[in-house]
């Protein structure tokens, strides 16, 4: 009953925000909101420290009456309370909660801070409503709500053009994705008759076996079509390859925006969702292969992209879609229970990252190119930050990414006797090569190379360096000590597939044996780690002077695989087919050669003919006599 109370809280906080902040002024709103947030934080604790010593499977749901009747359709509030959605909301609202105090400070000086607070709670309100929907419909409804959110907070500095054009990328790409769910909703309501997840679970195998159509002697089966449509709703929310382009220019908003949509909410949505129907896309083992081929691309790609950027904040963009691959593919593998596990580590240390990037913007005046930036290491809270996160995303030793990025490669180390599980193994190590390359060349030239700026930034450092407020400095904090424990203190409840996630994730037995896999396997992923700092000292030193050798990579990777390119050429495409046949064919044949064309001739004979009249007697009789004689002549001649 929490999450439903914390969710119509965000909401009526949202509202409050919009219309009535700027009555209450900016200090009652911060306070009005730190009080609410610790409220809501202490009711979702006392509900996850009941339901961990517990001990026992939680599964609560709530009817809250009908929305609508359209014949055999019947939608209702039907919300659910369970372990995965008390684990996501506890993530989300801690994030949310750090977020929105960052921001306090963050954009102390900007007249709309009122409207981003109300804009933070309304994504994090839809993202709520999305965890604990229990049926298509709302669920949807909280899909397209973040949706939303998250254009109207990358857009939030309208007066800049790239904000609204990124803003506007992100809507119009997610709107393929968003369509295909569509169609997977209404299939699910044809052939199961609800659009309830339970009944859907319940009665899906029995339709395994349920052919769509026979194209080409191939069966395209009804459970195939259902969770590829939904996949391809994945593909779009969460950034994998192929629909991943918006992700990185939605850099473009304010930096807490950017911790929120890429750790807590948004490109989270599009895993969940495969975490949520686990039951359903186990029962489709095609489309479970295409997950691992997707997941594996992207996670290298993605990777090799962040690899040659300059930008900070894209970088740390580019690694969340090599992460979401990680998760996504390790999801194909039917290991969805090991998925959330690096889910919640991930959504941590990747916030934590954002927002110790956005400090350092904040303290060098706005600068982000790594090229004008070097030796902030007298930054001490944020290189502290900074070097946690980092170490947690390469997956160092006892840090929250070494605990779901160990047993997630172990796991794929016990499925490589299948081919693509093999593919996704080699491809994961080398993810993980790259991983460590970009991280420890971002924080390297941060903080260790000598500064390239110009001196007006360099006294702004200086001058501000001692001066880190504490909206900035206690989200940090937090994150960083978060970043450290969290893999180790949900490991137990993750990997020992304890009653915990029992009737609401599929279990993968896999993992207590990947537990005991020889140690030389265990630890490959560490040799690639350490193998990368060696890189990176050589990068300066020796790839640089030899970028000639491996220049087609550099030039892919320099490029995003021209998959932007890709569809600026398309939408060229398109739109140079339409105006020719615009002109060629509306313009052109149909209108010369149908009515327009008739009219138009009709019109010109008729003005041709009145030309022909005047005042002139004579030659108005000679013109009847001649018309009369002519008819006479064309009488006798076919008589």
């Amino acid at each position: 009953m929490s999450l439903f109370v914390i969710t119509y809280v965000l909401l009526l906080q949202a509202i409050v925000f919009r219309f009535l902040g700027y009555m209450l002024g900016r200090n009652s709103i911060v306070y009005i909101f730190v009080f609410n947030f610790l409220i809501l934080a202490l009711i979702i604790l006392y509900n996850f420290f009941f339901s961990l010593y517990a001990d026992i499977p939680i599964i609560y749901e709530i009817d809250l009456g009908i929305w609508f009747k359209v014949g055999l359709l019947n939608i209702s509030w039907l919300f659910i309370y369970d372990s995965v959605s008390l684990l996501m909301g506890l993530m989300i609202l801690i994030i949310s909660f750090l977020v929105h105090i960052y921001s306090v400070s963050y954009l102390s000086n900007d007249p709309f801070l009122i409207r981003f607070l109300s804009y933070l709670s309304l994504f994090t309100f839809f993202m709520f409503l999305l965890i604990t929907a229990n049926n298509f419909i709302i669920f949807f409804f909280g899909w397209e709500g973040v949706g939303l959110s998250s254009y109207l907070l990358i857009s939030f500095w309208n007066t800049r053009v790239q904000a609204g054009k990124a803003a506007l990328k992100a809507l119009i790409v997610n709107r393929v994705g968003d369509f295909f769910l569509l169609i997977s909703i209404c299939f699910c309501f044809k052939y199961f008759g609800s659009l309830d997840f339970d009944l859907i679970i319940s009665i899906a195998p029995y339709f395994t076996t349920l052919i769509y159509k026979n194209i080409f002697g191939i069966n395209i089966f009804v459970i195939d079509l259902i969770t590829l449509c939904l996949f391809i709703g994945v593909i779009g929310k969460s950034a994998q390859f192929g629909l991943h382009i918006w992700l990185p220019d939605a850099m473009e908003g304010p930096t807490p925006v950017s911790a929120l949509i890429h750790a807590a909410t948004m490109v989270t949505a599009g895993v969940f969702l495969l975490i949520r129907l686990s039951y359903l896309f186990i029962l489709s083992k095609n489309v479970l292969l295409v997950i691992t081929i997707v997941g594996s691309i992207t996670a290298i790609t993605t990777a090799l992209i962040g690899l040659v950027q300059y930008d900070i904040k894209k970088i740390i963009a580019y690694s969340t879609c090599s992460q979401l691959g990680y998760m996504v593919f390790i999801a194909g593998s039917s290991n969805f229970v090991l998925s959330f596990y690096h889910l919640l580590n991930h959504a941590f240390f990747k916030a934590l990252l954002f927002l110790a990037a956005g400090s350092i913007i904040h303290a060098v005046a706005g600068e982000q190119d790594l090229r004008k930036l070097g030796g902030l290491i007298f930054l001490p809270l944020q290189t502290i930050s900074f070097f946690i996160g980092t170490l947690a995303i390469t997956g160092f030793f006892f840090f929250s990414g070494f605990y779901s990025k160990d047993i997630l490669l172990s796991n794929m180390n016990i499925l490589s006797s299948n081919t693509i599980a093999l593919f996704s193994y080699w491809v994961s190590l080398t993810t993980t090569l790259l991983t460590c390359l970009y991280s420890f060349k971002l924080l390297y030239i941060i903080f260790q190379k000598k500064f390239r700026g110009n001196l007006a930034i360099t006294k702004i450092i200086f001058s501000s360096s001692n001066k880190i407020e504490m909206y900035i400095a206690y989200p940090l904090i937090v994150l960083s000590i978060l970043s450290i424990f969290s893999g180790y203190l949900l490991q137990d409840y993750f990997i020992k597939n304890s009653l915990f996630f029992n009737y609401t994730i599929v279990a993968d037995y896999n993992l207590i044996e990947a537990e005991y896999i020889p140690i030389d396997f265990k630890i490959i992923p560490a040799i690639f780690s350490y193998f990368s700092l060696l890189c990176i000292v050589l990068w300066y030193h020796w790839i640089n002077k030899h970028l000639y050798k491996i220049k087609i990579m550099f030039i892919l990777a320099g490029n995003k695989f021209f998959i932007d390119s890709l569809y600026v050429y398309v939408s060229n495409l398109f739109l140079n087919s339409a105006l020719t046949l615009y002109f060629f064919l509306d313009k052109g044949i149909l209108e010369l050669w149908g009515p327009y064309g008739i009219y138009y001739l009709l019109k010109k004979l008729s003005i041709n003919i009145t030309i022909l009249h005047s005042f002139n007697l004579f030659l108005n009789l000679f013109l009847l006599l001649s018309i009369l004689i002519l008819l006479l002549f064309s009488y006798f001649l076919i008589n």
